[in-house]
């Protein structure tokens, strides 16, 4: 079920990277939505072109901080919208990352002790934690965005294209493996 949910996710994903490939200046948001449909695709087909969720973690969390250190030294027009999304993508994929060493962990293929497991089990709360807030703080800064009168029709469909990816995202991470 994790894959369908993936696999639904990317078609809002790639969605929204299509309205935001219509603005020539936002190159950066644009390079990190392939990026992370590219993840998202690849997750999906459970292959590994870089460690399947952990490694899409990090490429993911470092190229939302890319955006956002860009868009603080005003390199790159405004771009939180993206960067907290690539950012959000990026905690369900190490969500998944964990529940995936959990799930090892259940099964007993390793004897790992009691603290190693432990110390997953306190990331794996922690992340469902911002996972999910983070998502309501994503929804919430959505609504914020289509409210403004100087948002076009374009940008409007990428603006609900995103979250509505990000929740299936979600969906997929926090299925019961």
């Amino acid at each position: 079920m994790s894959e369908a949910l993936h696999a639904g996710a990317v078609l809002p994903a790639a969605l929204g990277v299509c309205c935001v490939a219509v603005d020539r200046r936002r190159i950066a948001e644009l390079v990190a939505g392939v990026v992370m449909v590219l993840a998202m695709v690849d997750m999906a087909l459970g292959s590994a072109v870089v460690a399947p969720a952990g490694g899409w973690a990090v490429v993911l969390l470092a190229l939302a901080g890319a955006l956002m250190l860009a868009e603080r030294r005003q390199l790159v027009p405004p771009c939180r919208h993206g960067a907290f999304g690539t950012a959000l993508m990026g905690v369900c994929a190490a969500l998944m990352a964990v529940r995936g060493h959990v799930h090892v962990l259940a099964v007993d293929h390793h004897d790992v002790g009691n603290a190693h497991a432990a110390g997953h089990e306190l990331a794996l709360a922690g992340l469902c934690v911002v996972a999910v807030f983070g998502t309501a703080a994503y929804l919430v800064m959505t609504v914020r965005e289509l409210r403004r009168e100087d948002v076009t029709w374009i940008d409007r469909i990428g603006a609900v294209a995103m979250p509505l990816s990000l929740l299936l995202m979600l969906a997929a991470a926090l299925q019961p493996v």
